[in-house]
């Protein structure tokens, strides 16, 4: 992320936007020359909207970023900046889907948690810190320190239950439920809310980094060199305070527990006791060491080699207590404490050629390396079928093959790759080997993405710009179970299609400057159709030879407009999903589960006043 710190000048720019959906948003960004060399710059936001084609979500947000420098235009600068954003949401867990479709009788708008209840509130605040010192000609060496907490509290109600459509049986053709499956028989239409309801997760993520980087450019002898090389120290903790929110002051569930409702029509008000219940805390936390080192070398007219390396030294740590209810006597059950240590080396390698002086031909690999515990709030299993503590990282590797060409006088360029990604050993449970009889998980997965890629971006005439790309995906698992399971003839997922990777998607964004003042834009987005679910064992939702679910591909338009008045004064229409277009995304992968409709239609006119 490039933040917006001083710089020499002054300068204010405001936008105010209104539009469909309640939509409304107000920036400001001020900067002040203070001194020759010093420098203040302010910027403040305020957001909310209704989300379009919903009846309940809202996002509501403001911000305010101050910054200062010292130093500008001279050997030694100091950037001072201050981060606060402060988020107020009604979250989007979305609507009931089977086999990755929206379900019969389910309405699109309707919200299917509590609006009483449901909420999303994170706090952001950040301190950064940037110095910059110029050594000589070409070099120079550059540090960044950023602490930064961010605090989320959500409560939420996943639409997730027992399902007795409007014809009278459930989504995978079977009876409707009824006790002792559900609290009361099921009737035509009506929805039995369960699982997830009420879930109440309130987290601290603090993080302290420091970087430093050296930028150099030299020569040794007929190679010119752009080198980079640096070292960061990270340390970051997580906190997660677990529970459930729909109980009463005991803990025991209130009876009903959750009402019956209807799946066309549901009761978004929840009626019953709120009172949060312990059920869990969990305590995180990651101290990484890395050393980086990246060239690029120029050692003939149209030949240059770029390749780096990157050592980094990741310890993680993590705990977590189970709390019974307090009306069965609040007992704290400790788990067993995990701890990973980890030396990681990623390197990358190209070799780029220039046929002619508006051309380039690269070829270039790099790898990666992927620990147990790959995030602060990730956690490793100690016993168990799933234990991963003391695994090896995962790994992965990419190669491509690349070319680009500037045609027009270098006002376009034309973009095409093809690439090869491999997972070679990612984590797969051992069940049943007698040479692994602590059960611990281990590294016999592979899966691989072939990829095509195709980009132009630029100006065809001095008034029509173009940025486009296409992409295909060909993806695949090459081995979904360990050697054992998949010698014995039980990898059920060799072959299957990657979860939520469209074979075929594109962009389009291009603008024409029509007359003096007036620029139109459009652009689309469009996303194959993607696979929600693998096959499973023979007596699982899929067995081997069932056709797989998928969630149909779309395509989503939009527009824009913008008139200038003035150099100091504009505005500009956006339409978001011209047609309307309904689709999904976000969709979860069991038979019946749930998905976030995509945005429908709407307006937004912003007015920008710069002076």
């Amino acid at each position: 992320l490039v933040s917006k710190t001083a710089r020499m000048g002054n300068s204010s720019q405001f936008n105010l936007g209104a539009g469909t959906d309640s939509y409304g948003r107000a920036t400001a960004d001020i900067n002040r020359e203070i001194t020759d060399n010093t420098a203040l710059r302010l910027n403040a936001m305020v957001h909310r909207n209704d989300v379009p084609g919903r009846d309940v979500e809202e996002l509501e947000r403001w911000g305010i970023a101050p910054s200062v420098a010292f130093g500008l235009g001279t050997a030694t600068t100091v950037s001072l900046s201050f981060l606060h954003q402060t988020d107020d949401n009604t979250p989007q867990y979305g609507i009931p889907t089977y086999l990755g479709r929206v379900m019969q009788d389910v309405d699109r708008e309707a919200y299917y948690g509590y609006r009483n209840v449901d909420r999303q509130k994170i706090d952001v605040d950040a301190f950064t810190m940037l110095v910059s010192h110029s050594l000589e000609e070409g070099t120079t060496l550059r540090n960044q320190t950023r602490w930064q907490q961010v605090d989320q509290l959500s409560i939420v109600n996943a639409p997730q239950g027992s399902f007795c459509l409007s014809t009278g049986i459930q989504p995978d053709g079977s009876a409707c439920a009824v006790p002792p499956t559900v609290p009361v028989a099921l009737q035509p239409g009506q929805y039995q809310p369960s699982g997830p309801r009420g879930t109440t997760r309130d987290t601290r993520n603090e993080i302290i980094v420091t970087q430093t980087d050296l930028l150099s450019a030299f020569e040794t002898g007929p190679l010119q060199h752009t080198m980079t090389a640096g070292f960061s120290l990270s340390s970051e903790s997580y906190f997660l305070d677990n529970g459930n929110s729909l109980r009463n002051p005991g803990g025991t569930l209130p009876n009903p527990a959750l009402p019956v409702t209807m799946i066309a029509a549901p009761d978004s008000l929840w009626n019953g006791p709120v009172n949060f219940i312990r059920s869990s805390t969990t305590r995180g936390s990651m101290d990484d060491i890395a050393g980086y080192v990246f060239d690029d070398i120029r050692f003939a007219e149209r030949w240059s080699f770029n390749g780096g390396a990157r050592f980094d030294r990741v310890s993680s740590d993590f705990s977590q207590v189970n709390y019974s209810t307090p009306a069965t006597g609040g007992a704290a059950t400790p788990l067993l404490p995990g701890s990973v240590q980890n030396s990681l080396l990623s390197w990358r390698a190209g070799l780029v050629f220039n046929p002619v002086p508006n051309s380039s031909i690269y070829l270039a690999y790099g790898n990666s390396e992927t620990p147990s515990i790959a995030t602060v709030n990730g956690t490793c299993t100690v016993s168990g079928a799933n234990n991963n503590c003391n695994l090896d990282p995962e790994e992965a590797e990419n190669i491509e093959l690349g070319t680009k060409w500037d045609v027009l006088g270098n006002r376009l360029s034309l973009t095409a790759a093809i690439s090869r990604n491999e997972r070679t050993n990612y984590r797969v449970n051992d069940p049943g080997n007698p040479d692994n009889p602590s059960g611990q998980q281990t590294l016999d997965g592979s899966a691989r993405v072939d990829a095509l890629i195709l980009g132009v971006s630029g100006l065809i005439t001095e008034d029509w710009s173009i940025f486009a790309n296409y992409t295909f995906l060909d993806s695949k698992v090459l081995q979904g179970a360990s050697d054992l399971v998949s010698d014995a003839g039980q990898d059920y997922t060799r072959g299957d299609p990657l979860l939520n990777v469209p074979r075929n998607a594109a962009s389009l964004w291009t603008t024409w400057d029509a007359i003096e003042g007036l620029q139109l834009g459009y652009g689309l987005t469009w996303q194959d159709e993607v696979y929600t679910s693998q096959h499973t064992a023979p007596s699982g939702a899929f067995p081997p030879g069932s056709q797989l679910p998928t969630t149909p591909g779309y395509v989503v338009h939009r527009a824009m407009a913008t008139w200038r008045l003035n150099r100091s004064f504009s505005l500009q229409l956006n339409i978001n999903n011209i047609f309307d277009k309904e689709y999904l995304t976000r969709v979860r992968t069991q038979p019946v589960a749930w998905a976030t409709p995509g945005e429908a239609r709407s307006f937004v006119l912003t007015a920008a006043l710069s002076f």
